[in-house]
């Protein structure tokens, strides 16, 4: 079974692939998409330290 931590991670990781994903597809979004896989990669650091 997954540990929570191993969890949000690989959740960050998805995300973090799917804005990618949009992003590649020309999403005309550029800013949202940018300021969501800031967010997301804020997110996966947090989860990898722990806190």
């Amino acid at each position: 079974m997954e540990q929570p931590q191993e969890a949000d991670q690989a959740r960050c990781r998805a995300e973090i692939a799917h804005i990618e994903e949009e992003l590649r597809a020309g999403n005309p979004d550029v800013e949202g998409l940018l300021l969501a896989l800031h967010d997301w990669r804020q997110e996966l650091e947090l989860a990898r330290s722990g806190t």
